[in-house]
């Protein structure tokens, strides 16, 4: 199967182009002839050499038994969506969590405007992946009927691969509870676990909560204003950036992961959690509850302030449970592992060759 990744970032830093260039290696170790089409970027972790390299501008000069395009808020995006479904070949769109109701609610009129526009294209997409049940109900609510979808998740990476870069050295002491990524407050619900977390302790939670990340739109400002109205100066830390080795090392020392996004696909400290061995709190928004639930590793949550304070008091009161959470979660790493991703991708695309065959 000759298959053709599109997206314009893969060959840049960050957590999605990573993705994307692991996932472009496990299909080519299973077989396939991936060519993987995006601009310049220097960037090369997780390729192999049998994966083949094209700028965007080559797209339309190689044929490819299927697309895959990554991605559908940026206008060079919808202009690569636009070519493939214009050459009228099999095609897979990921819209990446952008079309759950609560992202679709930020930017709303902006938004509104540009899916307008891109609607009726949208509909001629016969396929989308996506990463889990919860995100296939928002593409079937957006577009207002039922398409075809199917389900792949992403891959954990392995631990330790920055050993070298020097640890800040001040790491929190006894910490049970940890947030860990980008403090964007509303895309990633550390409102949310705030609120909950305060209710929490009013009813006897005995454990501390450190945020840590990179700060997000005068983040700092509002979770130091609730910790300050709230009296939780000697229960949370607010820690900041932190290096990977002390990534590492907050993981390992922390009982639990808590992630509660309104929206979001696989979030990346989810998956670096499960990497280490740490069990996680998660809202289905991340579209990750369902393989966290399947395999025991953790909790799902709704994400309301009540709901978040319950759990937060079950996993503090009841060892046992974390026991178990702990012993499931390298079945789940066993699981997000990438070459087993990568399958799930190769049957995802080999169903979709079968069903345009058919018609």
């Amino acid at each position: 199967m000759k298959i053709g990744l599109v997206y314009e970032h893969a060959l840049l830093s960050g957590g999605y182009p990573r993705d994307l260039r692991w996932l472009a290696s496990g299909l080519a170790a299973l077989g396939s002839e991936v060519c993987v089409f995006s601009k310049p970027g220097g960037e090369r972790d997780g390729l192999v050499a049998d994966v083949w390299l094209r700028d965007l501008g080559e797209l339309n000069r190689f044929d490819c038994e299927l697309y895959h395009v990554f991605g559908i808020f940026r206008l060079p995006q919808a202009r690569l969506l636009l070519q493939t479904v214009a050459r009228n070949k099999p095609l897979v769109v990921s819209p990446w969590g952008q079309l759950m109701p609560f992202h679709l609610l930020k930017g709303r009129f902006k938004k509104s405007l540009y899916l307008a526009a891109l609607k009726p294209w949208f509909r001629r997409v016969r396929w989308w992946h996506v990463f889990s049940a919860l995100e296939a109900a928002s593409v079937h609510n957006y577009l207002g009927a039922p398409v075809n979808t199917f389900c792949a998740g992403l891959g954990v990476y392995p631990v330790g691969e920055d050993r070298d870069e020097a640890g800040q050295g001040n790491l929190p002491k006894g910490t049970e509870l940890l947030f860990m990524g980008r403090n964007d407050v509303y895309q990633k619900g550390i409102d949310l676990l705030l609120k909950g977390y305060a209710l929490a302790r009013q009813q006897g939670l005995p454990w501390r909560l450190t945020i840590a990340g990179v700060e997000h739109r005068k983040s700092a400002e509002h979770i130091t204003g609730f910790i300050r109205e709230n009296r939780l100066e000697n229960a949370v830390t607010l820690l900041g950036k932190v290096s990977e080795r002390d990534k590492t090392k907050l993981f390992r020392q922390t009982r639990y992961l808590v992630f509660l996004s309104r929206f979001d696909g696989p979030p990346r400290p989810v998956r670096e959690a499960i990497a280490v061995g740490t069990p996680v709190i998660v809202s289905p928004q991340t579209n990750m509850a369902e393989e966290i639930d399947a395999f025991g590793a953790g909790l799902s949550v709704d994400p309301r302030p009540q709901e978040v304070a319950g759990v937060l008091l079950q996993i503090s009161r009841d060892e046992a449970l974390y026991r178990r959470h702990r012993e499931a979660v390298p079945r789940l790493r066993e699981r997000l592992a990438w070459p087993q991703i990568a399958k799930d991708y190769l049957e995802g695309y080999t169903n979709v060759l079968e069903e345009e065959h058919n018609d």
